[in-house]
């Protein structure tokens, strides 16, 4: 798979003439030693090679950072469940708690886990009448909005 996006990007680079002279690609037709023709574009090995080695990097680095998250969620999790056995729903630790996990869940994607925690994060601070907070929540709670829009293509 790495090695199909490698080519794809090296025949959208010449397309587009943003490859430096010296890159190992020649945007012409013919063959040559060390190349390789695809599509009429001419295209030296070391630089898919190169091109695919930063894909399967890129692939390992994600699920690495992935597997992060999951850890992130079940830390503060554990810390949550803690935290409401020894505070209580309306503290404001429990609150900043919700609040990390809206973040973890609001950087993989997950708006709808984020908007349901960002609700819990925002009841407490009403409760406790911290009104700079109930601002700052009800700012997230738009953004995720319009973040679940344009996920979904209603925007």
């Amino acid at each position: 798979m790495c090695v199909s996006h490698a080519i794809t990007m090296v025949q959208r680079a010449c397309e587009w003439d943003v490859l430096p002279v010296a890159s190992g690609v020649s945007c012409v037709q013919g063959t040559e030693a060390g190349g390789r023709v695809v599509e009429g574009v001419l295209m030296k090995d070391d630089l898919i090679d190169n091109i695919t080695t930063m894909c399967q990097q890129a692939e390992i680095f994600f699920e690495h950072v992935n597997a992060q998250y999951h850890d992130a969620l079940q830390m503060f999790q554990t810390v949550l469940d803690s935290a409401l056995t020894v505070h209580g729903v309306h503290h404001p630790h429990v609150s900043g708690l919700f609040n990390n996990i809206r973040t973890v869940y609001e950087t993989q994607g997950k708006y709808d886990d984020a908007l349901v925690q960002n609700h819990n994060t925002l009841e407490i601070k009403i409760r406790g009448q911290d009104y700079m907070g109930v601002v700052v929540s009800y700012r997230r709670e738009r953004t995720l909005y319009c973040k679940t829009a344009t996920k979904r293509g209603k925007r």
